[in-house]
């Protein structure tokens, strides 16, 4: 099997997930257009020139596109479809910068106690939509 058909086959498995867009978008950019495994030094190379650096623009971006062929090679291990080994071992991610803080506890909680209010059909099924998405922790679009 190529580098090639273990990326397509290890995209076509997540077909139907929540990251099937985002990790086809990162992994069309650069992933897919390789024809050939590329070496340890050449994913290095990509990391460095796409991050830059810890906590410097495109940081993420490198960091996203090491975790899809990591991802791939284990997958295409474990599945036995891959005997090429994994060349991203020992690659270590950027770091980056901490997510900054949408709502306050007592913002969400304030949001919680005016949904307790709730008389209409569409306010009861507003509460129970961001009450799942709240307390669950799930995104919008699962």
């Amino acid at each position: 099997m190529t580098y090639f058909e273990l990326m397509v086959k290890y995209l076509e498995s997540l077909k139907g997930k929540a990251t099937y867009e985002r990790t086809f978008r990162v992994a069309n950019q650069w992933i897919l257009q390789q024809t050939e495994t590329p070496t340890r030094a050449l994913i290095i190379e990509r990391h460095r020139a796409k991050g830059g650096g810890d906590c410097q623009p495109g940081c993420q971006q490198a960091n996203k596109e090491l975790a899809i062929q990591r991802a791939a090679f284990r997958w295409g291990l474990y599945h036995e479809i891959w005997d090429g080994g994994d060349p991203t071992v020992g690659i270590r991610k950027w770091k980056t910068k901490h997510r900054k803080r949408v709502a306050k506890f007592l913002e969400v909680r304030a949001v919680l106690d005016f949904f307790d209010f709730a008389k209409s059909d569409r306010d009861i099924r507003n509460r129970a939509l961001f009450g799942i998405v709240l307390l669950t922790g799930c995104r919008p679009s699962e």
